[in-house]
């Protein structure tokens, strides 16, 4: 018998001879198993593909904030997804590439400074850019030239905020005169979301929207500890709502349970119209606020008086912390293939890391933006630990279970490396593990805890 080909597999001492012929009558010589074994062993695809393995793009500082975002107040999932959305959503209704990249851009920033001031610096008043605009020549509520009520989800609680701000706070505030405040509670409670965005809200917010000129609005997002529903209820009683949805299942919503409860509150929205006395303020909301709660002296209350006089102040970050912002938004600008969803998960990477990065400067101390600058990979799994740790509004703080859940089941992964698209991946860029097989894209990663799907081509 003569041997066309040997192959050895990965097991130890173990030999293939595949016979292709009849045995030829010419002599055959002895073949040195142990020399055949070793170059067979150095021309693998496995051992080239660890041979090369130091040539392959590293594990990008995004990816690694990413996973241990999860879970945290800033669902980076939710944010590329919303973003994604809003970009399509935009080039619809006839926008250019530069004008619908500009307004998701804008959004996400916002939110990016949102996160810094309630999770991060863990402040009591939040502010925010909305105001009267103009959408497909419409005056609206809004900001960057979308309504609110269409950057509102449908998802959270019912619908209820969605409903609240579309019923019944934009069709006040479009009409009513000045000196008139509009006041929508969100209490503590379940958000209502699917779930593998489920989270529950551990800080009511209060949302008031003041008429301080002709198109101009001032407004405000109270972030208050321990304001349970009860707190929230003596609130709309103080600002003049009586009216409440039936303690019954309508629509097939149990307005009984917990989710139907905070669904219900939130959809009762105080609209205040000046009397001749008294104009309605954001100073006004905030004493009927103090007056509802259960600890009037608290510092959380001490904080927002302060606040109030400085609204503006909250829609920055600084200076330096901005450089963070417009490092993101010029990644984002320079991305090829943005009309394709999938580039977006590098979107979101990159925001996972901004946030990180953010977050360091903040922590550093002197000398912390350079150093926030230079992160390593281990700087940036313990900066995303930190952020998770801290609890607000949106979650984060004690759900590092669920967070846990969150990073096992991440939905993808890049293969190490991207030109052996027909051979091996070497390592699942999700739980890391070495993957000795053949990943083509498309297939799921092998470990039976992780099952990310391969994306990289």
């Amino acid at each position: 018998m003569s041997v066309e080909s040997l192959y050895l597999d990965n097991s130890p001492s173990r030999l293939y001879i595949v016979p292709t012929q009849p045995e030829p009558s010419t002599f055959i010589p002895p073949i040195d198993l142990n020399q055949r074994r070793e170059q067979k062993r150095a021309n693998s695809p496995l051992a080239q593909s660890v041979e090369r393995r130091v040539d392959f793009a590293p594990v990008q500082p995004g990816e690694i904030a990413r996973r241990e975002l999860s879970g945290s107040g800033f669902d980076i999932d939710l944010a590329q997804k919303a973003a994604w959305q809003d970009y399509q959503e935009l080039l619809k209704d006839n926008k250019t590439h530069d004008q619908a990249l500009q307004t998701v851009l804008a959004r996400v920033s916002e939110d990016i400074r949102g996160f810094y001031w309630e999770y991060l610096k863990k402040s009591h008043l939040l502010a925010n850019p909305i105001g009267f605009v103009e959408v497909d020549g419409e005056r609206r509520i809004g900001a960057y030239g979308q309504s609110l009520v269409k950057v509102t989800s449908l998802d959270e609680r019912l619908g209820a905020p969605r409903q609240a701000i579309e019923q019944k706070i934009e069709p006040f505030l479009l009409n009513a005169p000045f000196g008139s405040t509009s006041v929508m509670v969100s209490p503590i409670g379940p958000s209502g979301y699917s779930e593998k965005h489920r989270r529950t809200h551990k800080r009511a917010q209060v949302y008031a929207y003041e008429i301080v000129g002709p198109d101009q609005l001032r407004t405000a997002t109270f972030v208050l500890d321990d304001f349970d529903r009860k707190a929230s209820r003596r609130l709309l009683k103080e600002l003049g709502v009586r009216r409440s949805l039936p303690d019954l299942v309508l629509d097939g919503i149990n307005w009984r349970g917990e989710l139907g409860q905070v669904s219900r509150l939130t959809r009762q929205v105080a609209t205040l119209r000046p009397n001749g006395r008294l104009n309605y303020s954001l100073e006004y909301v905030f004493d009927k606020i103090r007056g509802a709660s259960s600890n009037a002296n608290s510092s959380q209350f001490t904080e927002i008086d302060y606040q109030l006089g400085r609204t503006d102040e909250l829609l920055e970050i600084g200076a330096n912390y901005e450089t963070f912002i417009t490092d993101f938004e010029n990644y984002v600008r320079d991305l090829p293939g943005l009309d394709r969803e999938e580039t977006w998960h590098l979107v979101g990477d990159k925001l996972a890391e901004q946030l990180a990065r953010i977050s360091a400067a903040l922590r550093g101390g002197q000398g912390g933006f350079e150093r926030a600058k230079t992160m390593s990979n281990e700087d940036f799994k313990a900066e995303g630990q930190y952020i998770r740790s801290k609890e607000g509004c949106a979650g984060g703080g004690a759900d590092l279970q669920a967070s846990e859940t969150a990073r096992e089941n991440m939905p993808e992964y890049r293969c190490l490396s991207p030109e052996d698209k027909k051979l091996f991946c070497v390592s699942c860029g999700v739980c890391g593990k070495e993957i000795r097989k053949v990943i083509r894209v498309g297939d799921p990663c092998p470990i039976s805890s992780c099952r990310a799907i391969r994306t990289c081509a």
